[in-house]
């Protein structure tokens, strides 16, 4: 699956590569819209509203965690690309303390800062509880959506789109099938909706690191 950026027709080759990356894209947004969809056929309109709130919250958090690690892509593929290996896995576990940090602060501010940004943008009194709940769990638990764009930005850097899009559709639909459990078996409520999204990320952050370590582009 990996493409070679130094050799051949460059158009042919980045359209190849960016169309992988445009479809994660899209199914990183499946995962609050799929818990949107279960809450509010499963559980009612209030459940919907509480998560609807906090898009713009677990947006920025997704958002500051593909804009850090895209700074891993631009490291690694100038020494990948230079054959420097030793460089390389240098640069990758370095990739990997930052994102421990950036996981860590995140968690923080999920646990945290969730009831003082839910006030802050005036969410209202009967969907606070479930919406602070939420935020919690989802921002909480984001060492899986900082793996797994950490790992995705590193297997992009040596020519791999298409692993990081295979992993997220996995993961989105096995997303929706725990969202299902979650809240019809065992009436979790808007927590089983945020529990099955962070099982999900961690999961297919889990298979591409899994999958990096198997990689010989990493290990040689």
């Amino acid at each position: 699956m990996t493409i070679d950026m130094t050799t051949g027709p460059p158009l042919r080759k980045i359209v190849r590569f960016s169309l992988p990356m445009m479809a994660g894209a899209l199914f990183q947004q499946l995962y609050n819209i799929v818990d949107m969809m279960v809450v509010g056929n499963a559980i009612g309109s209030r459940a919907l509203a509480a998560i609807g709130v906090t898009f713009s919250v677990t947006f920025l958090a997704m958002s500051l965690s593909i804009g850090l690690t895209t700074g891993f892509t631009a490291v690694v593929s100038q020494y990948f690309g230079a054959k420097d290996g030793a460089m390389v896995r240098r640069s990758v576990s370095a990739s990997v303390w930052i994102s421990f940090a950036c996981a860590a602060l995140l968690a923080s501010a999920g646990i945290f800062g969730a009831e003082p940004l839910m006030r802050l943008l005036g969410t209202p009194d009967d969907i606070f509880f479930d919406a602070v709940l939420y935020l919690k769990i989802c921002v909480g638990g984001s060492i899986g959506t900082v793996f797994f764009n950490s790992s995705a930005a590193l297997l992009r850097a040596v020519g791999d789109s298409r692993t990081p899009l295979i992993f997220l559709v996995v993961a989105s639909i096995l997303s929706a099938l725990l969202s299902l459990l979650f809240i019809l078996v065992f009436g979790m409520g808007v927590a089983g909706a945020a529990f099955a999204t962070v099982i999900a990320q961690c999961l297919s952050a889990a298979a591409c690191v899994a999958f990096m370590v198997k990689n010989s582009k990493f290990s040689a």
